[in-house]
């Protein structure tokens, strides 16, 4: 599928690019998109897996009221943490509707969003970003670009040719110290070649009928498995880590020799996480929430215990009650904070997408493999700030839009035939 490069969508993605500071920060893209619902407050167009959403979204913002009222959380940390739910629903109903009523704008928009952001980082560089400018921007805008410019642009496609490419970028990105940024698009060109670029749907029958999500994870889990021994292998090898800078190769040796292996120890939040969900599993321990609770001393005895540990001494340097309690996941920090009914919009969230991206697979450009593997990761294992608010709105906007899109072009060759 083929589309032009527009200028007025291209425009917005430029400008909605931009972060701001707003009680907390937010993106210019966020403020118009909810003004956009706002405007057609009358005329929007909801499916009944989006209303889902939106009703699940709801029960998020209650949930986090509840909460900050339960745990007396202070006023400002509250209005920051019950706004993120209603900013990211807001932002994807919003964005949905402005990409429903014409998908032709999706690419130059989410064209317009990678260079308006990349634009952003040259010209006010974060810390991250001056520490590892790959890693923390330059990689995720190039390969973004990557897919967008394939999936929607590119008229004559050629998958040898890309598959070269994300080698390529892949080669860069382990470099730079970006071991996900590095799998993930081989994974997603894999997945593609299987089951997308025109594939038989038979491909997607083992997947088909109700609890979607669940058996994707029967399927994932062994792979999780395979793939964490395999990792943990190679980066145990001397001659693998020496051709690392001096403190990724420490890292990644402490993370491949602790008693779980690599993934875990990437990931190493989930050990106290848990805990702090489990202790108070209904309400949660309110927005932003800080470790009252010594949740920091247990979590650095767990690394020390499993393994997992670098910072030897230095550790309790990262103690006190103003810091957060550690969550690296979509799913636990919305646990952790507003407890079990806001953490299940994730895993509703999740069924619903992985059900679309089933149904749809022999259908969606590579653009859609590489965004629902990504959102997968995410919701398991990368923290919900800003940035990933943003992007994920655009994402879900996108994929249910083009749905939508390709319905309609369905329904318009039915009647022309």
């Amino acid at each position: 599928m083929y589309f032009k490069l527009l200028f007025f969508p291209l425009f917005i993605g430029l400008i909605s690019a931009q972060k701001i500071n707003l009680f907390g920060e937010i993106f210019v893209g966020e403020l118009l998109a909810i003004s956009y619902m706002i405007l057609r407050a009358g005329r929007l167009r909801l499916s009944t897996s989006e209303k889902k959403i939106v009703g699940f979204g709801f029960l998020w913002v209650c949930a986090q009221l509840f909460s900050d009222f339960y745990n007396q959380t202070i006023f400002s940390d509250a209005i920051k943490g019950v706004f993120t739910p209603v900013v990211f629903i807001s932002t994807f109903i919003g964005l949905l509707n402005f990409l429903k009523s014409n998908f032709e704008r999706f690419p130059s928009f989410v064209f317009g969003t990678l260079c308006g952001g990349l634009i952003s980082l040259l010209l006010f560089p974060t810390e991250y970003f001056l520490d590892n400018f790959w890693k923390w921007g330059i990689g995720s805008a190039v390969i973004g670009l990557i897919y967008v410019y394939y999936s929607f642009f590119l008229q004559r496609k050629n998958l040898g040719l890309l598959f070269l490419l994300l080698i390529a970028f892949s080669v860069i990105s382990l470099y730079f110290d970006g071991r996900s940024m590095a799998v993930f698009p081989l994974i997603a060109i894999l997945c593609y070649k299987l089951f997308g670029a025109n594939s038989s749907p038979v491909m997607a029958k083992p997947f088909s009928g109700k609890w979607v999500g669940l058996k994707l994870i029967i399927i994932v889990l062994p792979v999780l498995f395979c793939i964490n021994l395999s990792a943990s292998y190679l980066f145990s090898s001397a001659s693998v880590l020496s051709h690392f800078s001096p403190a990724s190769a420490a890292k990644y040796q402490t993370q491949a020799n602790g008693t779980y292996g690599i993934l875990l120890g990437g990931r190493s939040e989930i050990l106290i996480s848990g805990k702090a969900f489990l202790d108070k599993p209904w309400l949660g321990h309110g927005s932003w929430a800080k470790d009252r609770s010594g949740y920091l001393e247990t979590y650095a005895v767990l690394k020390s215990q499993l393994g997992y540990s670098m910072m030897e001494g230095n550790e309790a340097e990262e103690f006190g009650s103003d810091l957060l309690i550690p969550a690296h996941s979509y799913l636990m920090g919305t646990l952790i904070w507003a407890g079990v009914l806001g953490g299940v919009f994730w895993l509703v969230l999740l069924n619903e997408i992985v059900s679309i991206f089933v149904k749809k697979m022999n259908l969606l450009p590579i653009y859609f493999y590489a965004g629902t593997i990504g959102f997968i990761w995410n919701v398991f294992f990368s923290p919900f700030g800003a940035n990933a608010r943003w992007s994920t709105s655009i994402f879900l906007a996108g994929i249910y839009s083009y749905v939508y899109y390709l319905k309609l072009k369905s329904n318009n060759k039915f009647y022309e035939n």
